[in-house]
């Protein structure tokens, strides 16, 4: 384990699961999930709605059910330790961990550790982390996030991304009342310095050209060559 608190990443399809059955059930409900530990983060990848009795202020999942799930999984080929994920709602109340909840989590052991989600109709979110080997520890309040993409590939998209690519600012023309000054921009256009641009004449003929450019009624070569007829740009 690193020293960082684990996140609870859920994929979509099962962020959506949770909201559907959440708004469905008319008072508490639970679900089992497939866990994928991906560095210090845990990713619930598949939710499991299996057969059980609920009122209002409780769920009681059914043993034979759950048996029939984990067989299921093996003829899958699927690892039935990786059952750690335990999501439930509290329907109308807060999403807090009631004595109740701690007691489930205690048993709900497949692995030497536990994801916990608790929700409500209020869209109240609350997951934590339980390790029962080889200590027993319970980290609360983790952070939730839905990706679909795998995680850590936004950070070294990045990091490659900065080391490849140079994104020059570049400066271009201003429109004000007066006449165009050079100001610097992240919009990747033609590179020019502020020592390019000279008296324009009439701003109105600059106007003129932008809007017939913008409007595609000449090219980028056209409109380089237009603006060095006015004076406004040369070449480097």
């Amino acid at each position: 384990m690193t020293s960082k608190k684990p996140r609870l990443i859920l994929r979509p399809v099962v962020d959506e699961q949770i909201r559907i059955y959440t708004d469905l059930a008319k008072g508490e409900f639970g679900a089992l999930g497939l866990v994928e530990q991906i560095g210090g983060d845990f990713v619930v990848t598949e939710l499991f709605l299996t057969t059980q009795i609920c009122t209002s202020s409780s769920t009681e999942l059914d043993p034979i059910a759950l048996g029939n799930l984990m067989c299921e999984l093996a003829e899958r080929g699927k690892d039935a330790s990786a059952l750690t994920f335990w999501i439930h709602s509290h329907g109308g109340l807060p999403a807090f961990w009631s004595a109740t909840d701690d007691r489930t989590i205690d048993e709900l052991q497949f692995a030497s550790y536990s994801i916990s989600l608790v929700v409500n109709k209020a869209g109240e979110r609350r997951a934590r982390f339980d390790l029962f080997q080889p200590v027993r520890i319970t980290l609360d309040d983790l952070a939730i996030e839905v990706r679909s993409a795998t995680p850590g590939l936004l950070e070294s998209c990045r990091e490659e991304f900065a080391s490849k690519v140079d994104e020059q600012r570049t400066p271009f023309l201003l429109k004000h009342p007066g006449r165009p000054r050079s100001v610097e921009s992240d919009f990747p256009l033609q590179h020019w310095s502020s020592d390019d641009f000279e008296d324009p004449g009439p701003f109105t003929q600059i106007e003129e050209l932008e809007q017939q450019f913008t409007d595609g009624e000449m090219g980028w070569d056209e409109y380089c060559s237009r603006l060095r007829a006015l004076g406004v740009a040369n070449e480097s």
